[in-house]
C-alpha cells in the first residue's frame, strides 16, 4: 500500500499493452494493433522446437504473465518512466484483464471454474475466469453445448456408425455430459472407433453432389456439411484428438463485428478464428478438454462442465445516459466485472466512474485523447490504453474512435 504521507496517483496514465504469441495467432488481423509501444513478450518460441510463433494476443492489465507497462508520469511521453502493472500498490492495480485476441487456428476447447471451484482447486488463484467476448471482426467460436436433439440429428447423418455416441444423445439433453465424458474417457480403441466413424463420414458426405436449385440444401444439410468440413479441418491440426468429435457437440456459430457472448463458469468453449477483445477476470484457472499441445486435465474439464443449460450463451448492452453520452453497457451475469464501450465522436465523453476500483481503458480504433480534472492525459490510438485510478475524479475522451472501459471487483469485495 501507499504511505499516508505519498500523494495520489494521477487519474489518467498511460498504459502499454503486451503482445502474446502462440500457434493459433493471426499477426495480420493483430497488425492494427500493434502499436510502436507494444511489449512484446520475453519467450515468443515453441516448446514443440518450431521456432518463433506468430502474435496471438495483446494483454492489458495486471497479470504477472504478461504485466502492462504504465506511465510514471501525467502524460504520454514515451521517454518517459514506466513500471510493470503488476508492480504498483494493491488499490492502484487493474483487477480485470482486457485482451485483443486474432485466431488464424482453433484455440482449445475448454471451461472454467466458478470462485468457489477456484478456491477449492488452487487456493493460491482462487478467481474463476468467467469472460465476455466481443467481435471485433468476423470470428467463428464455438460456445456452449449444442441442444442433445440437434447434435443427434447432425451426427445421424453424418456419422451414423457413431453408436454409442447416439445412444448417450438420444437420452435428451440430461444426457449431453454423458456423451461428452464417453468421447473423453474412452479408450484408445473406442477413441479411434469413434474419430474413424466421423471422419469417414465426414469424407462420404463432402464426396456427395453439392445441393443444386432443383435439390436446395436444408439447414440440417448445411449444419452437417459444415460440420463434416471443421471436422477434417481439426483431425489435420490435431490427428487422434478427441476434441475432433467434442467440436461437433457445441454451437458453431458465426460472429459479426460488434457481436458479443459471455462465457459463464462451466461453458465449454472453443473460438476458431477471426479478431476479437475479451473481459476477464485476472485468473489462470483453464481446464483444458483436447485441441491443444498444452496439459489436457480430462477429469478437471468434466469435473467443471456445465451441461445443464445447452445453447449459445448470448448477451446485450443497454444504453447508459450519463449527462447525455451515449456509453453502452455490457449485461453480463456476473460482479466480477462491468464493461462499458462507448464510440467517440468529438467530444467531450464523461467516463461513467465507479470510484471503488482501478480501470482500464482501451482504444479499438481511431484515435483517442484521455484527460482528468487534475490535469493527467494520455493519447491512445487502437491497441493502446490507458490505466484510470480509483475515484470520482471526471475524466473525458475526445477525438474519434471507439474505446471500452473494463473495471474488475477489488479483492475481497462482495
Amino acid at each position: 500500500m501507499s504511505s499516508p504521507s505519498a500523494p495520489p496517483p494521477p487519474t489518467v496514465r498511460p498504459l502499454r499493452g503486451r503482445v502474446a504469441t502462440a500457434a493459433w495467432g493471426a499477426p495480420a488481423l493483430l497488425a492494427p494493433f500493434l502499436t510502436p509501444t507494444s511489449d512484446p513478450t520475453s519467450a515468443p518460441t515453441s516448446d514443440r522446437g518450431e521456432g518463433e510463433l506468430p502474435a496471438a494476443e495483446v494483454w492489458f492489465g495486471a497479470h504477472p504473465a504478461r504485466p502492462s507497462s504504465v506511465a510514471v508520469g501525467r502524460t504520454s511521453d514515451p521517454d518517459g518512466r514506466w513500471v510493470p502493472a503488476d508492480r504498483l500498490p494493491e488499490a492502484e492495480r487493474p483487477h480485470v484483464l482486457v485482451k485483443l485476441l486474432a485466431a488464424g487456428g482453433p484455440l482449445s476447447i475448454q471451461v472454467h471454474p466458478d470462485d468457489a471451484t477456484a478456491a477449492a482447486r488452487a487456493p493460491e488463484d482462487p478467481l474463476g475466469k468467467p469472460e465476455l467476448l466481443r467481435a471485433l471482426g468476423p470470428m467463428r467460436i464455438l460456445c456452449g453445448l449444442r441442444p442433445a436433439a440437434a447434435s443427434r440429428a447432425l451426427l445421424s447423418r453424418l456419422a451414423p456408425d457413431a453408436v454409442p455416441l447416439l445412444e448417450a444423445l438420444g437420452h435428451g439433453d440430461d444426457g449431453l455430459a454423458e456423451a461428452v465424458a464417453l468421447v473423453l474417457r474412452a479408450d484408445r480403441t473406442a477413441r479411434a472407433a469413434l474419430l474413424a466413424a466421423v471422419l469417414d463420414g465426414a469424407r462420404a458426405l463432402l464426396a456427395e453432389p453439392e445441393p443444386s436449385a432443383a435439390a436446395p440444401a436444408t439447414a440440417t444439410d448445411v449444419a452437417t456439411r459444415r460440420a463434416a468440413r471443421l471436422a477434417l479441418d481439426l483431425h489435420e491440426r490435431f490427428p487422434d484428438d478427441p476434441g475432433v468429435v467434442v467440436a461437433l457437440l457445441l454451437d458453431d456459430v458465426d460472429l459479426a463485428p460488434g457481436q458479443r457472448v459471455f462465457v459463464a463458469p462451466g461453458t465449454p468453449h472453443a473460438y476458431l478464428s477471426g479478431l476479437g477483445l475479451e473481459v476477464m477476470a485476472p485468473s489462470d484457472q483453464v481446464l483444458r478438454g483436447g485441441l491443444t499441445v498444452k496439459p489436457v486435465d480430462v477429469d478437471g474439464f468434466l469435473d467443471v462442465l456445465d451441461a445443464r443449460a445447452p445453447g449459445l450463451p448470448t448477451t446485450a448492452t443497454l444504453p447508459r445516459r450519463l449527462d447525455g453520452t451515449g456509453w453502452r453497457r455490457h449485461v453480463t451475469p456476473t460482479d466480477a466485472f462491468v464493461v462499458d464501450e462507448a464510440d467517440v465522436d468529438g467530444g467531450p465523453l464523461v467516463v461513467e466512474r465507479t470510484g471503488a476500483a482501478a480501470g482500464l481503458l482501451v482504444c479499438v480504433a481511431g484515435t483517442v485523447h484521455v484527460r482528468a480534472g487534475d490535469g493527467s492525459v494520455a493519447d491512445v490510438e487502437a491497441g493502446e490504453g490507458a490505466l484510470l485510478a480509483p475515484g470520482d475524479d471526471p475524466v473525458e475522451l475526445e477525438g474519434q474512435g471507439a474505446v471500452v472501459h473494463a473495471v474488475g471487483r477489488q479483492p475481497g469485495a462482495g
